[in-house]
Formats: C-alpha cells, sequence, structure tokens
C-alpha cells in the first residue's frame, strides 16, 4: 500500500472513530455473554454433548446468514446494515438470556449468529472504505478495538457474576448500551453508496498478436480468483476454530476442570482476546513492512504452541474424598499430559 496520506481530513479521522466503536460494540457484545455460559450449561441441565450442539447454531447462524451479508450491504449501506445488525444481534443475545430449554437457546444463538455476521462483514467493509481513502493499512487497528471491546465486555460479565446479577438484566444492560454506542456512531460514517469510493480494478488488455504468453496469464487470471477464495476459506476456518475453542470452552475448561471460582473462570476468555488486541495493534505495521502474506504464515506456525501448553502445564488431580474424580481416572487422565509428575502424588514416574 501507500504510504501514510498527509493532512487527514477531520470527518475521515471521525469516519474511523466510528468504525472503531462499531468494532468496540460488536465484540462487547457477546463478550457480555460467554463469561456466562457455564451457568446457562447447568440451569439448563445441559451435557457436553448437547451443549457443543447448542453452542454450534451461534456459527451456523453466522455461515447462513454471511451469504445475504452482500445484499444488506447493497440495500441498506455498510454503516447502516452495521448498526442495524447490532442491535439485533443484541435482541438474540438476550433472548438466549432467558432461554427456558435448550431448543430456545439453539434458536436464539442462531438468531444472534446470523445478526452478528452481517454485522462483521459490514463493519469490515465500512472500515475498507476509510482504509482505502487512508492510503495504508488501518483495518487491523479496528480489529483490535474489537479485542478492547471484548476484553471490556468479559470484565462486565465477571463484574456482574461477582456482584450476582441476574443474566437476563446484565444481558439488557449490556445490549442497550452497545446499541446506543453503535447508534451515536452511525452519525460520523462515511456518507454516500460503498461503490463510490472502491478502487480501480486492474485489467489485463491481451496483445493484438495473441501471444501465447498473453493467453497464459489470461488463463491463470480466470482461475485464480477461485483458488484465492478457497485458500481464504481454509485460513479462515483455521482461525475461526481457534477463536471459538476460546471463546465457548475456555471459561467452561477453568470452572469445570481446573475448579477456578467463577469469577477468575472468565480470565481464561479475558486473556484470549488480550493477547488478540496485542497482535492486532502490531498488525498494520507488520503487513505495511513484511506483507500480508509472510505476516498471515507467520501468525498461523505461531498458535500451535498455544493449543498445547496448558494440556502439558496444568496440574494433574490427586484422588481425594472430596475429588469428583474416581480413584481410578488420575493416572488414565493424567499420563498423557502430565509433565511435571513430582506436582503430581497420582501420577507415576513419568517424562519430564
Amino acid at each position: 500500500m501507500a504510504s501514510s496520506t498527509p493532512g487527514i481530513a477531520p470527518e475521515l479521522r471521525r469516519a474511523r472513530g466510528a468504525v472503531a466503536a462499531m468494532f468496540l460494540t460488536n465484540g462487547a457484545l457477546l463478550a457480555n455473554l460467554l463469561p456466562r455460559y457455564p451457568e446457562i450449561k447447568a440451569a439448563l441441565g445441559l451435557d457436553n454433548a448437547t451443549y457443543g450442539l447448542v453452542l454450534a447454531c451461534f456459527p451456523a447462524g453466522a455461515i447462513v446468514a454471511g451469504l445475504g451479508a452482500g445484499a444488506a450491504i447493497r440495500r441498506l449501506g455498510s454503516a447502516r446494515a452495521s448498526v442495524i445488525g447490532t442491535a439485533l444481534t443484541a435482541l438474540g443475545l438476550l433472548l438466549a438470556a432467558r432461554a427456558p430449554v435448550a431448543g430456545v437457546l439453539a434458536l436464539a444463538l442462531l438468531l444472534a449468529g446470523a445478526c452478528d455476521a452481517i454485522t462483521d462483514v459490514a463493519q469490515n467493509a465500512h472500515g475498507l472504505r476509510v482504509q482505502r481513502r487512508y492510503g495504508r493499512s488501518i483495518i487491523n487497528s479496528f480489529h483490535a478495538l474489537w479485542s478492547v471491546g471484548a476484553v471490556t465486555g468479559g470484565v462486565m460479565a465477571a463484574a456482574a457474576i461477582a456482584l450476582e446479577v441476574p443474566l437476563r438484566w446484565h444481558l439488557t444492560a449490556s445490549g442497550l448500551l452497545f446499541t446506543v454506542v453503535a447508534l451515536v456512531a452511525l452519525r460520523s460514517a462515511l456518507p454516500g453508496r460503498d461503490g463510490d469510493d472502491a478502487a480501480p480494478e486492474r485489467t489485463e488488455h491481451a496483445p493484438a498478436d495473441g501471444s501465447r504468453a498473453t493467453r497464459r496469464i489470461l488463463g491463470v487470471a480466470v482461475r485464480r480468483p477461485a483458488i484465492i477464495l478457497g485458500a481464504l476459506v481454509v485460513i479462515a476456518l483455521g482461525g475461526t476454530l481457534v477463536e471459538n475453542s476460546g471463546n465457548s470452552w475456555a471459561t467452561l475448561y477453568h470452572s469445570r476442570d481446573l475448579g477456578a471460582p467463577s469469577t477468575l473462570a472468565a480470565t481464561g476468555f479475558i486473556a484470549l482476546v488480550g493477547a488478540q488486541f496485542l497482535g492486532r495493534l502490531l498488525a498494520d505495521g507488520m503487513v505495511d513492512r513484511f506483507g500480508q502474506r509472510t505476516v498471515a504464515r507467520t501468525g498461523a506456525r505461531s498458535s500451535p504452541p498455544g493449543w498445547d501448553w496448558p494440556w502439558r502445564c496444568r496440574p494433574c488431580p490427586a484422588p481425594s474424598p472430596a475429588s469428583p474424580w474416581p480413584a481410578s481416572a488420575p493416572r488414565a487422565w493424567c499420563l498423557p499430559r502430565c509433565r511435571r509428575p513430582t506436582t503430581c502424588p497420582a501420577c507415576p514416574p513419568g517424562p519430564a
């Protein structure tokens, strides 16, 4: 991309602030619910299999509605579609908080996921409009603000748990707050249609002699969009797997497997989005310096250790009269994972 554009117009700065607010509200909405998932699981009496299937409704709704996000943006405009999606996402999460049975919870998460997908696509589309006018990479800074919103929502949820605020009142207050923030941000968004400031498309022109090299280039150009799209889908699936595993299971893992109190269990999710914030804060400068491909590859290679360390380093449960685990469980459960056998009296000597 081009270097930083001098003399950024005030209205463009305000538009950047508006998009940042949209990303922040989007991150904060769902984050207010995620740390309270174990509470919902316990209240509805869900086993792990049912719990996983119900939570899968959120990304399922996102997949279905994401296909129609482009039509919503063309009809409403990216900024307006983002704000409407924010309000409907807040409504879906509130319905999830009030769900009396697993089926209603699944439908509420399906609605919330569908609206969140439209919001996500729309706010990114508007962010790209602003980025094109800036003339340099700023899109990752918006995602960093999403992480700030997620941390904010996680802290709000932890505080609500500590103060024993009922889930429905907690989600009502957070939904109203962030919907108002999105509505205020809409006033500073870029005017006009989303295609008005699109970058000009580069086209290939075949020379008159019809050389083989030109035909080969045009042939690759025809096939390349499908190849790139497929690669982007794989990258997105990998990123979603990492992110959603922490979103959906971190709090439950801390509370059920590690025995952390509910207020402390929320810090697993907060740590995840806090680390995302740091990475996204640095990403724009790294993209401008090293390129998108190098940054994407480096990020993909650095994530697997984060998956492995919790399983290697967590303390193993020793059998005790108060333990919910049967006396035979620790050996079968600890052996594949224990790397510090001296801390675990239930484990026989193993690899250090």
